[in-house]
């Protein structure tokens, strides 16, 4: 394991031990010490689509001349994918932009991540199982809806 810096901060610290000191609160932290956080690496399972495009509501809604919903139509850039829907909820927590993924997790839990980010962390698994994970399958299919059922 690579050795951690070890940085002292002698002006900041002596102000924060103070104001810690008044407050009551035990910083144990020799030499203002700065440490790197523990690091985890993410082995989670995940069904995903790169974003081609991204239509929204809003932008229908004006040509059609109706309130919109502010939800959105993703396009994947995968051919064997139809675009669909997503809501509002999902548009205002996630942001999603062109070029990312759209992500659902095992629970069922759907997200974006940016195409750098996700890319580092997820290997696509072309030799997958369904007979080895049969409610996977099930899931998969529920949540990433197939042009074309095989």
């Amino acid at each position: 394991m690579e050795e951690l810096e070890k940085n002292t901060c002698s002006k900041d610290c002596e102000s924060s031990d103070k104001l810690f000191d008044e407050l009551g609160v035990d910083t144990n932290m020799p030499d203002c010490e700065l440490r790197e956080m523990p690091r985890y690496e993410c082995h989670k399972m995940v069904w995903a689509l790169k974003i081609k495009s991204i239509l929204l509501d809003s932008d229908v809604a004006k040509i059609t001349n109706r309130e919109t919903t502010g939800g959105a139509r993703i396009t994947p850039e995968e051919s064997d994918y139809s675009p669909f829907e997503v809501n509002s909820d999902y548009m205002k927590k996630h942001n999603p932009q062109v070029g990312g993924y759209y992500v659902v997790y095992k629970d069922g839990y759907q997200s974006f991540s940016p195409a750098d980010v996700f890319e580092s962390g997820y290997t696509l698994i072309t030799n997958y199982s369904w007979m080895a994970f049969p409610q996977d399958r099930d899931l998969g299919r529920s949540k990433l809806k197939l042009k074309y059922d095989r």
